[in-house]
Formats: C-alpha cells, sequence, structure tokens
C-alpha cells in the first residue's frame, strides 16, 4: 500500500508541479518569439508545435525515462539509489511508471475516439465516371506531387468544408462538388497544393496531438491561445510550400476567396483550405500576392532532424545523466511517508 501511494504522490507532484513549471517556460518562450517575430510563417514551425506538447507529453515521456531508469538494477544488491536491498526490481518506480503511461494513453485515446466520433459520417464520393471526377483525376495526374497523392484526394459531395484534409494516420483530401464548380484549374491545382501539405505534415495528428496535451496539462489554458495562433499559422506556411510546389500564387489567392465565402465550420483535427480564422486570409492573400514577384526561397530538413534528436535526447537523457531530480522526489516522498507513519525506511 505505501508503495502505491508514492507512486501516486509522485505522479501528483510531475502533474502539479513539473508540467506547470514547464508550460510557465513554454509560454514565456513562444511569447518572447511571438513579439520578437509575429510572422505567421515563423510561427506555423515544427518548434512551435513541439513547444505546446513539451510541457505535458514531453514531460511525461522524461519522467517514464527517469522511472524505468530508477527500475535499473545499479548492483547485485540494489535496484536504485534509494535502498530497495535484496529485491529485483524497484516496483514503485515501475507502478510510478504504469501511471503515468495510462495517464496519456487514456488522454490520447480518449481524443481519438473523440475525434473518430466526430468525423464518423462519411460524406459520399462522386462515382468514377462523374465529370467532376475526371477533371480531378485529370489535375492531379498533370502534376507530380499531386499524382503521388492522387489515391487519397477524392471528390464529394453533401454538406461539409469544400476543401479539407481529414483522417490521422491515412489522412485523406476532400474536394467537394461545389467547390471544383467555382474554381478554374490552376486554382483548384493550387488548392490542391496546399492541402497536401497538411497531409504531408500529418497535420490533423498534430492538431490531435497538441490538443490532447492540453487536456492533460492543468495549465493548459495558459497555451490555448498559442495553440490557436500555431494552428492559424500553418495555413500560411501551406500556402508558402504550396508556391515552392509550382502553384500559381495569384490562382491559390483566388481560391482562398472563392472557398472562404462559403467555407463552414470545422470540427476537431479536420483541416481546412481557409483554417481556423479567417482573420487571417488578408495576410495570407497579401503573401500570395507578395510571391508573385518574390518567390519563397528553399527550406531545408534540419528542423524536422532537430526535432527527432531533441525527442531521442528526452527518452535516453535519464539513462546517461541520472534520474534527477525523480531520484531526489522520490526518496523525499519516502522519508515523508515514513515520518508520518505510513511506511518505512
Amino acid at each position: 500500500m505505501s508503495g502505491f501511494l508514492t507512486s501516486v504522490l509522485g505522479v501528483g507532484l510531475v502533474i502539479g508541479l513539473a508540467v506547470p513549471v514547464a508550460t510557465l517556460a513554454a509560454k514565456a518562450i513562444l511569447v518572447f518569439r511571438w513579439r520578437r517575430d509575429p510572422d505567421p510563417r515563423r510561427y506555423g514551425s515544427l518548434s512551435t508545435f513541439l513547444l505546446l506538447i513539451a510541457p505535458s507529453l514531453g514531460a511525461l515521456a522524461w519522467f517514464i525515462s527517469a522511472g524505468l531508469h530508477l527500475s535499473e538494477p545499479v548492483d547485485t544488491g540494489t535496484v536504485c539509489s534509494l535502498g530497495h536491498e535484496g529485491t529485483i526490481v524497484c516496483a514503485e518506480a515501475l507502478l510510478f511508471v504504469l501511471l503515468l503511461s495510462t495517464l496519456a494513453m487514456t488522454t490520447l485515446l480518449g481524443a481519438i475516439w473523440l475525434h473518430a466520433s466526430g468525423t464518423a459520417r462519411q460524406r459520399p464520393r462522386l462515382p468514377a465516371g462523374h465529370a467532376h471526377a475526371r477533371r480531378l483525376a485529370r489535375i492531379c495526374s498533370s502534376h507530380p506531387r499531386l499524382r503521388e497523392l492522387s489515391r487519397r484526394i477524392t471528390a464529394v459531395y453533401g454538406q461539409g468544408p469544400p476543401l479539407c484534409t481529414k483522417g490521422l494516420f491515412m489522412p485523406v483530401i476532400e474536394v467537394a462538388a461545389r467547390c471544383m464548380e467555382r474554381l478554374p484549374d490552376d486554382a483548384l491545382t493550387g488548392a490542391l497544393l496546399h492541402e497536401a501539405e497538411h497531409h504531408h505534415a500529418r497535420d490533423p495528428l498534430r492538431y490531435l496531438v497538441a490538443g490532447a496535451s492540453l487536456v492533460i496539462n492543468p495549465c493548459g489554458f495558459l497555451l490555448r491561445q498559442e495553440f490557436r495562433r500555431w494552428r492559424a499559422a500553418r495555413e500560411a506556411v501551406c500556402d508558402e510550400w504550396a508556391v515552392r510546389r509550382s502553384a500559381d500564387p495569384l490562382a491559390l489567392a483566388g481560391a482562398l476567396v472563392a472557398v472562404a465565402r462559403h467555407d463552414s465550420a470545422l470540427r476537431g483535427s479536420v483541416v481546412g483550405l481557409c483554417g481556423p480564422a479567417l482573420g487571417l486570409l488578408r495576410l495570407r492573400i497579401h503573401f500570395l500576392l507578395d510571391y508573385a514577384s518574390r518567390p519563397p526561397g528553399p527550406r531545408s530538413s534540419t528542423a524536422t532532424w532537430l526535432a527527432i534528436l531533441v525527442g531521442m535526447g528526452i527518452v535516453l537523457l535519464p539513462h546517461v545523466v541520472g534520474a534527477w531530480p525523480l531520484e531526489d522526489a522520490h526518496a523525499a516522498l519516502v522519508r515523508v511517508l515514513a515520518a508520518s507513519g505510513l511506511t518505512k525506511m
């Protein structure tokens, strides 16, 4: 019973102290970055996403790894530096890991279930012989980027966003028939290239993960404005990448205006062409008009590799430098419980 109590109190310290402190640090960094450079194309980056999820999911990943490190045998007689002589593993550390893992997985699975229930109603696809379906196939076959995704791009009819990307692990780009009726080929190509970037970045999944990280965070309300700002900024980033993929910036700007007039509210992690914030539309059009005379330069993949290295570092660091401060917190909890008569040293 004392081991279970120690593990529960340890989880409480992580969620009640470590996560809020990390949240305040992330909030300060994001606010500073936005005030220094309020360009949404910078704010919609991968680093912003990592700062949004680091205080909760990142902290949980670190403490889970640190808990596993505490359970590793140090020598033949002890498991961790807390003095569990005569045991094979530190049961308290493993129980702590189990509780944290359960908390993280329950939150993520709950978010996935809510997403699935909110998008369960699928719009019917147009038959392959329909004029709109044939036109969509022709446009996709004329561009190498769209040709790669042709099986994931479908023409649909019915109520819903005119053009959107939906699905977590195998996203699908849906183009409504009424959208195709309003857009010429070059505008539709640009809009599809925009959505292709959402598809490539797995934005629906990232939106869900970021939203779940705020739910599990007791101070997540401090980052909700930053989350909405990052999600809106992703639209400007995808515009930029669409132009890099040879989209006509003026045609894409025209598609934004045409779709914005008839766009409908987006639900959950669905990504639409005009995004969640129409207030950004004027700025996006300004960027696209500027691209007509000054195309955007190339971007490197350094940020992606850096994100991978940071993620690996978070998980592996406790096994390299030790499990501080979890080790000291564990020892302090044991002493407090012993002083209360709930356990023995």
